[in-house]
């Protein structure tokens, strides 16, 4: 049995993912922000009302991190599967802070909230290398 807190998110995107080469770990990375709002229906009102947003950070590695930044915008709604954790930061004035983070094994489009297609990878190995202009390029193709 493992230890590990496994965790499936759904929300939407906060922000543009940000793809980093070979910064951590010699290895490609990609990270973005989620927020999720509970929603509830009133009991006696009968409407539905939006509760507390919680925000996760996101981070993936390897060919995962390259299919997210060439295919996830902000506001698209995701599924994420992974390992939860929380990071620790210090900021400029020496203070910790902590954010609950997910380090995502699958990242997926929530198909309740919209459509999407999907372009299989033509060979078993994904590319590990995020190009501007294919990001570029799907993205007009999703418009």
């Amino acid at each position: 049995m493992s230890n590990t807190l496994k965790i499936t998110a759904e929300g939407f995107v906060g922000d543009d993912p940000k793809y980093f080469v070979g910064e951590k770990d010699g290895k490609d990375y990609v990270n973005f922000r989620m927020a999720h709002t509970d929603r509830y229906k009133e009991a006696k009102s009968g409407e539905w009302v939006d509760g507390k947003t919680t925000w996760l950070s996101v981070k993936a590695w390897g060919p995962l991190a390259s299919n997210i930044a060439n295919s996830v915008s902000k506001s698209d709604p995701v599924l994420v599967e992974g390992r939860f954790t929380i990071d620790e930061y210090k900021d400029k004035d020496d203070l910790v802070h902590t954010t609950p983070t997910i380090l995502a094994d699958k990242v997926s489009f929530n198909m309740n909230k919209g459509i999407c297609s999907i372009m299989r990878n033509t060979s078993s190995k994904a590319s590990t290398s995020f190009e501007a202009d294919e990001k570029s390029a799907q993205k007009a193709s999703k418009k």
